[in-house]
């Protein structure tokens, strides 16, 4: 059985798509709108997603793209379920560079879609979940439980925003561009909101705040002892 999770604001879509894939044994989930799609992807971490193009809000093609900029999620096979009226064989093109496994077009048989399901989760599982852990020097942090450690010593739990932006800080090796951040956040989000999230995580860190360095591309956490 796999986690799907069907990002469509169509109520009708959203009725026949889940009652085929549950009975095809696998575990549905919802998302009618772009936000409340990417925001499910970061929580839910779903085997497989179908995804509409044309929604309200955040669009289908913005959340390809902080998906395939998410260390987290970028390994989450996306079917592309969509009813745009461009030429599709360009948009089909485009959308493999972002990671789309499959594109299929509005209208839809049900079946095929099904088969589509079945192919993709066997060719691309997600293998073991990633990491419980990432590590840098002495900071750690749990990606499962969002539990952040300084030298053995938990300074807390963190909401998924910061353990998704901690989790980019603690991967790398040297400073993180404020865009890099900002695409695999939340895309657009404006200079000021990260500023203040970083702050806030910082917060988090009580007395080892210093560890969260500002340089002059971005971020850097310090593992030093």
């Amino acid at each position: 059985m796999a986690r799907i999770l069907i990002i469509e604001d169509d109520a009708d879509i959203q009725q026949l798509l889940g009652m085929a894939l549950y009975r095809a044994g696998h575990e549905p989930h919802y998302a009618f709108n772009g936000q409340e799609g990417h925001d499910k992807i970061l929580t839910l971490q779903p085997d497989l997603i179908t995804l509409d193009l044309l929604l309200p809000g955040l669009s289908g093609a913005e959340i390809l793209k902080r998906v395939a900029a998410n260390t987290m999620v970028c390994d989450i096979p996306i079917i592309v379920v969509t009813g745009t009226d461009d030429r599709p064989d360009l948009i089909e093109e485009n959308l493999r560079h972002l990671g789309v496994r499959e594109y299929i077009r509005k209208p839809f048989d049900v079946n095929t879609l099904l088969t589509a399901v079945h192919r993709i989760i066997t060719q691309y599982p997600r293998h073991a979940p990633a990491p419980s852990q990432v590590v840098k020097g002495v900071v750690s942090l749990d990606t499962r439980f969002r539990t952040v450690r300084v030298a053995d010593r938990v300074v807390g739990t963190v909401s998924p925003l910061k353990a998704q932006l901690l989790r980019l800080l603690i991967e790398s090796k040297g400073p993180v561009t404020r865009e890099r951040l900002m695409t695999a956040w939340e895309g657009k989000a404006s200079t000021a909101a990260l500023e203040k999230m970083i702050q806030r995580l910082r917060a988090d860190f009580g007395p080892d705040a210093r560890r969260i360095q500002t340089t002059p591309q971005g971020y850097e956490v310090l593992g030093d002892n």
